[in-house]
This record gives structure tokens, sequence and C-alpha cells, in this order.
């Protein structure tokens, strides 16, 4: 990210398997297991701007279940994408988003 122009970097977080819902926490010594999910949340610094990009990958093949919950997020994702053009304003984006609830996942994991 240096390299393409990011002059720092705000803050960087990585947590996986059972903390992977809880963000911005402390290290802890749990090692990578098959199956957890590893979330890396990075902050970079570029022109005076602080972006936010969080990705969330597998160690291994997905569950069916983690599998399920990466396709809602997608769908909610390409959903929202497609409403952000200029004029629209952000209750119109929001509120219109398909929550999780409303989709048949648990709304505890969100």
């Amino acid at each position: 990210m240096r390299q393409a122009g990011a002059e720092e970097f705000w803050r960087t977080y990585v947590s996986s398997g059972p903390r992977t819902n809880i963000a911005h926490r402390l290290p802890t010594l749990r090692k990578l297991q098959t199956g957890d999910l590893v979330m890396i949340d990075i902050h970079p610094i570029v022109n005076g701007y602080s972006a936010d990009m969080c990705r969330t990958v597998c160690v291994g093949k997905p569950t069916a279940e983690q599998q399920a919950a990466y396709d809602l997020y997608l769908k909610a994702q390409q959903v929202t994408i497609a409403k952000v053009k200029a004029g629209v304003g952000m209750v119109e984006i929001v509120v219109y988003t398909p929550a999780p609830g409303a989709c048949g996942w648990r709304t505890q994991w969100w």
C-alpha cells in the first residue's frame, strides 16, 4: 500500500476464530486453526484522507454457514453499491439496503 501512495497507517487490526466478530481488540497467543475466519482491518492515510479497508478470509475451505454469510454480505454490498450515485442521500442508501436479519440471518452475528 505504501508503494501505491499510502503515507502512513492510522491503525491495523487482525483478529481470528471466536474473536473475529470483535473488532479492535488486543492480540492473544491463540494460533490459527483450520476453519477460522481471519479479519484484517487496515486504515491507510493518503493525501491526508484516512480509509478503512476490511477483509475477511477463511483458513482452509469455508463451512456452508461461512459461505452463506459471505454470499449475504456480497449481495448486500452489490445492492448498496448499485444505489451510490451523485445526488443520492445516505438515508436512501442505508435505509433501503437489506439488513442481515431481514434476509433470515441471525442478527446477533452482525
